[in-house]
């Protein structure tokens, strides 16, 4: 990533909408390769302006209300109509149709709303974390295409590791389900987004 800026709001999306967490796994050995902290799903932190901040009516109220200012971060835009230059500064004439293609086959195989595997589940499949970065995805893996896109690999670490990260579209997918999930998705009252 590129600059301060960039960093400090990556960061910022991280601590709040993410948090690593491992499925247990048999011990590690000298000769595995060390763990990969792929994100599960966490909770948002609660804004202090919370209780005035309710969602309304419709999930594209509840996503401009909710996911459109994020840490002055818009997620909505920045996967379905352009990234934030100050995050992705690259020109990348594909990375909305990617992060788009995330977020369409997570609502379509409603995959990415799972409190605790979160959008992880899209990629792995029913296999847990650990199998899944060392076998890779299983076969019922709904979007392992799309995922792969969105983060600009085919090798399964390489996947894991950009998952979240905002200068790929997979990143911005990644923390507008945790969004969608959390306050405008399949919890919510309001039922899940559209793409």
């Amino acid at each position: 990533m590129a600059g301060p800026t960039a960093r400090t709001i990556s960061v910022g999306l991280l601590i709040a909408l993410v948090a690593c967490k491992r499925e247990p796994s048999a011990p590690a050995s000298a000769a595995e390769p060390p763990a990969v902290p792929v994100p599960a799903a966490a909770p948002l932190q609660k804004a202090a302006d919370e209780p005035a901040r309710k969602p309304r009516g419709t999930c594209e109220d509840c996503r401009k209300h909710w996911c459109s200012s994020f840490e002055g971060v818009d997620l909505v835009a920045g996967c379905l109509k352009a990234p934030d230059p100050k995050l992705v500064p690259q020109s990348d004439p594909k990375f909305v149709a990617d992060c788009a293609a995330v977020m369409r086959c997570a609502f379509e195989h409603a995959c990415g709303y799972d409190p605790v595997r979160g959008p992880v589940h899209c990629y792995c499949g029913s296999r847990a974390l650990d199998e899944c970065k060392d076998s890779g995805p299983a076969a019922d893996a709904p979007c392992v295409a799309e995922w792969q896109a969105a983060t600009r690999s085919k090798t399964n670490i390489e996947v894991l590791l950009r998952f979240d990260q905002v200068q790929y579209p997979s990143g911005w997918a990644f923390h507008l389900l945790q969004c969608d999930r959390e306050r405008c998705g399949a919890t919510s009252p309001i039922g899940r987004c559209t793409p």
